[in-house]
């Protein structure tokens, strides 16, 4: 704790004060860079998807513990976080792929499509379950159902990563 004394400055402590954690506002990130395709960029986009692929596992956690309303939140955060990221894609970085690109835009697109309508559809399930499930055959067949969601998140993640962003030099 700093003294009223050292607020000022003037004796500041010899070890720096850290603030508290806080996560970065991707939007303004990414409307700052949209012009500069950078490495940062492609850097900031593979975070994007390592966080909603967290964010998955932790849902499909919270679904084993048939902990209910966290699985409602962590779908909630993914849906947000992912409706950002195809937003900037769709509007920055699909429409830059040349003819010569490794997939069409069409393709990225329908996956973009896909996800979301994937994710609206669990939601939707979701909201209609009790906040717990104590039931392990339930659980289990909840987790088991997030699989083509978690598996179609993956290979969208590696096509961009290996297409989409290697064709347009992100």
């Amino acid at each position: 704790m700093i003294s009223k004394e050292n607020q000022s400055g003037l004796n500041a402590p010899s070890s720096p004060v850290h603030a508290p954690f806080k996560l970065p506002d991707l939007t303004l990130r990414r409307h700052r860079l949209e012009l500069e395709m950078s490495t940062t960029l492609h850097e900031d986009l593979v975070a994007d998807h390592e966080q909603m692929l967290g964010i998955m596992r932790r849902a499909r956690l919270a679904l084993l513990l048939g902990d209910i309303a966290q699985a409602r939140e962590s779908l909630g955060a993914l849906h947000e976080l992912q409706q950002a990221h195809i937003a900037h894609e769709e509007g920055a970085l699909i429409p830059r792929l040349p003819a010569s690109a490794r997939w069409a835009a069409k393709v990225y697109l329908a996956e973009h499509g896909k996800l979301s309508a994937m994710l609206t559809e669990w939601r939707h399930a979701l909201s209609t379950l009790p906040s717990r499930l104590s039931d392990g055959e339930e659980r289990l067949a909840l987790l088991d159902a997030t699989l083509p969601l978690q598996h179609l998140l993956e290979h969208h993640f590696e096509r961009e990563e290996k297409g989409l962003f290697v064709d347009i030099q992100v």
